[in-house]
């Protein structure tokens, strides 16, 4: 079959191969108006050579990449995710943890063309995947960091090199169903001790904030400097639920201070708490949360402050429905909901009497 001039071709090779037909495609022409002819693979009939030269002239990419190899495509994603650290943009324990999936369970991969890798193989290395140290199966965050790396080099791939990847296979990966966790674990007194240690990092102060409000990251974030009476030991803001919006926040005589710095300092800008942290977004929050735990060995998530407010406020006899009241949690006690206004001076002096 003639092809059009320009279009490219199919011929039969020698020898008896299983893709006998060798397709190639003209890219430019020389000095001599000769056409440049690359070859764009084998197939094994002339059919399949003409949906291979179709594909290619529907989508063309360059053919420079086509042989590119899963090992070359991370070589250039890592860079990338260190320039990302570099900026604090992602945090270094993130990107361990996929350097390891990678150098731990994508060695069959290494060598193979991203262009012939297929959904079944990416699956099964999730679904077989083994912790190093145990030998057991590896769990949800360990396969979650697995599907990360095989999602960044196949995006690269397509975004970078522009590779004819109709259906990215990263799209259909399953590592599991997110265990259900209700696990969270208060800082200890000797853990509240160090934090205060480290107040002059503004992390630490909003830790600590956290700590003696019950406040949420995103309630401290969102409280407006309005909203803010410092003189009156108090400040308004909350979230998620009815009975948490527009709360009263009294101010532990402990973190005066560290609110004073965070009005001080942040330029009057509506939101005091999120300008100088620079975390409002709290993907970006969650980032230099890692960082500042694993900088300082803590085992705890932000929301860790919340529960030990809670805790510590128990501890010291606090007042059951004044804790409620602050933490934004439904009263069901009948008598004790339509008792609404609990002066500031009570909620303040309830919540000293954490130490």
């Amino acid at each position: 079959m003639k092809l059009p001039n320009g279009y490219g071709s199919i011929c039969k090779v020698k020898g008896n191969r299983r893709n006998g037909f060798i397709v190639r495609v003209t890219t430019g022409w020389d000095m001599d108006g000769k056409q440049i002819r690359k070859v764009l693979g084998f197939v094994s009939s002339q059919k399949e050579g003409l949906k291979l030269l179709a594909d290619f002239h529907s989508s063309p990419y360059d053919l420079d990449y086509k042989d590119v190899t899963f090992s070359q495509v991370w070589i250039k994603v890592e860079k990338i995710l260190e320039e990302l650290v570099d900026k604090d943009k992602m945090s270094y324990s993130n990107l361990k943890g996929l350097r390891s999936a990678y150098e731990n369970h994508c060695k069959t991969l290494y060598n193979c063309r991203v262009l012939d890798i297929k959904y079944k193989q990416l699956q099964d290395i999730i679904n077989n995947a083994k912790n190093k140290h145990n030998n057991e199966e590896l769990g949800y965050s360990g396969k979650g960091y697995i599907k990360t790396v095989f999602t960044k080099v196949f995006e690269y791939s397509i975004n970078e090199y522009e590779l004819p990847i109709v259906k990215n296979p990263t799209e259909r990966l399953y590592v599991g169903e997110k265990p259900k966790s209700d696990k969270h674990i208060p800082f200890t007194e000797e853990e509240i001790s160090i934090l205060w240690g480290l107040q002059h990092i503004d992390f630490a102060k909003t830790m600590l904030i956290m700590c003696y409000t019950g406040l949420r990251p995103n309630e401290l974030f969102i409280t407006k400097r309005d909203n803010i009476h410092f003189e009156e030991e108090y400040f308004i803001t909350g979230s998620k639920t009815e009975a948490g919006k527009n709360r009263i926040i009294p101010i532990h005589n402990k973190i005066k201070h560290l609110i004073k710095y965070f009005l001080d300092n942040s330029k009057d800008a509506e939101y005091p708490f999120a300008s100088i942290i620079d975390k409002f977004n709290y993907g970006k929050f969650s980032i230099a949360s890692n960082k500042f735990m694993s900088e300082y060995n803590f085992d705890h998530t932000p929301y860790d402050c919340r529960h030990t407010f809670s805790t510590r406020m128990k501890q010291a006899g606090a007042n059951e429905y004044i804790q409620k009241r602050i933490m934004g949690h439904v009263i069901s006690d009948l008598t004790e909901s339509v008792y609404t206004h609990r002066n500031i001076k009570e909620l303040v002096q309830e919540v000293n009497k954490m130490t």
